[in-house]
C-alpha cells in the first residue's frame, strides 16, 4: 500500500511546481517574449497534470487494495 507519507511528500511537490506556473504565468505576462513563455507554462501545466493524475492513480490503487484486504480479513 502507497504510504500516506509519500503521498503527502508528492503533493507538497506539486503545490510548489503551482507555485512555480505562478510565477512563469506572471513572466509570461511581462515578458517581451511571451510566446515561448506561453509555451513553457503549457508544457510546465502538461507535466503537473499528469503528476496529479499519476498521484490519484496510485492514491486509488491503494485504496482498492486496502478495501480488499479488509473484505478478505
Amino acid at each position: 500500500m502507497i504510504s500516506s507519507i509519500f503521498l503527502d511528500r508528492r503533493l507538497s511537490l506539486v503545490m510548489a511546481q503551482q507555485a512555480e506556473l505562478r510565477e512563469l504565468a506572471m513572466f509570461a505576462r511581462l515578458s517581451d517574449k511571451a510566446e515561448y513563455a506561453v509555451q513553457a507554462l503549457a508544457l510546465r501545466q502538461a507535466e503537473l497534470a499528469d503528476e496529479i493524475t499519476r498521484l490519484a492513480d496510485m492514491a486509488a490503487r491503494g485504496k482498492r487494495r486496502s478495501n480488499r484486504q479488509e473484505v478478505a480479513a
